[in-house]
């Protein structure tokens, strides 16, 4: 018998067309480079942390390396940070939809935050 969970929980995905997910990747990835990325990794460098690290393989990080090495110039750093995240975002679409526990809402629907705690609260005296 497998073990019971030990809180109530719901699973809840937010659905909104593509090109309003687009829309936000993109807003998402300029502000990172706006507030200074590409200047965090190369604070992160003089510290000691090995291009090679693992955190350093994050999107967003990686690319960033690219430009401190001379191999990019920060735009195309940032066109291909849009575009690994957008290929993210895309696999993770994908892998959630196979959770057939997981409640979807539309991202534009009205009472959206009201709908979510409706959800949560009936969970939390369920067991599921």
């Amino acid at each position: 018998m497998p073990d019971q969970p030990r809180h109530a929980s719901r699973m809840i995905g937010i659905d909104m067309p593509r090109s309003d997910l687009r829309d936000r990747i993109s807003q998402r990835v300029r502000n990172m480079f706006c507030r200074g990325l590409v200047d965090e990794v190369r604070s992160l460098l003089s510290e000691g942390v090995p291009p090679e690290s693992h955190a350093l393989k994050a999107i967003g990080y990686r690319e960033c390396l690219k430009v401190l090495s001379g191999e990019w110039v920060e735009q195309e750093a940032h066109e291909q940070t849009e575009i690994a995240t957008r290929r993210f975002a895309k696999r993770q679409l994908t892998w959630l939809r196979t959770e057939r526990e997981l409640v979807w809402l539309s991202g534009h629907a009205t009472g959206l935050t009201e709908r979510v705690v409706e959800i949560v609260e009936g969970s939390s005296g369920s067991g599921q």
